[in-house]
């Protein structure tokens, strides 16, 4: 059941412009994992996502939440300042992470991939809709994102649609470097999908 300040974000049957983001838990089914680390990691995952949007300035308690087992999808009231997605939000993913990881056993270290856009999403009786989730999901199960988790061994990676990319990054290069950003494009259940990639640093 939704709270009363979703209810408001998101009236049913309404189209709106919404930022959207996915994020999901890197190896989440790793035999090194059992039911209990698992359901530990997944209440860790909804923490560290929302104490992050929160962090940011992102009205977290408006915010749709939807539970992916391994992951989480999540759409922002379309009130959200999209710079914050850029400029803020990377940065406080990774704090949060890192002090999730601080408190969590060897087996429970998590490492997240995660997507960010926005798009046009419509709530129904039996949850959210729009193509800009597909796309989401395209973007988070692309290989250059998982590589670029692996590669870096980081504890986080994001994915940037490139309307984002295009419309606050290029536009507000002052907020955050584009050079930050590495462009992408691959295939995904038969889709063409291009967006940029970013590896949050130990300096933001």
């Amino acid at each position: 059941m939704l709270s009363r300040a979703q209810d408001r974000a998101f009236p049913l049957g309404v189209r709106q412009l919404c930022p959207v983001l996915a994020a999901d838990i890197a190896d989440f089914s790793s035999p090194a994992r059992d039911e209990e680390i698992r359901e530990a990691m997944n209440a860790d995952l909804h923490r560290v996502i929302g104490d992050a949007v929160a962090a940011s300035g992102i009205d977290w308690k408006s915010c749709y939440r939807q539970d992916e087992g391994d992951g989480v999808l999540v759409v922002m009231p379309t009130s959200t300042c999209p710079d914050r997605l850029i400029d803020s939000l990377p940065g406080q993913l990774r704090f949060q992470v890192r002090r999730a990881n601080h408190k969590a056993s060897q087996a429970a270290q998590m490492r997240l991939r995660v997507a960010v856009d926005i798009g046009l999403i419509k709530r129904t009786a039996h949850g959210v809709h729009g193509d800009s989730l597909i796309g989401l999901s395209r973007m988070l199960n692309a290989d250059p994102l998982r590589e670029a988790l692996d590669e870096s061994g980081a504890e986080l990676a994001m994915a940037f649609s490139d309307y984002l990319y295009r419309t606050v990054v290029l536009d507000a290069p002052s907020l955050t470097s584009p050079a930050e950003f590495t462009p992408f494009d691959c295939m995904v259940k038969k889709t063409s999908v291009h967006g940029w990639l970013r590896v949050p640093s130990a300096e933001r």
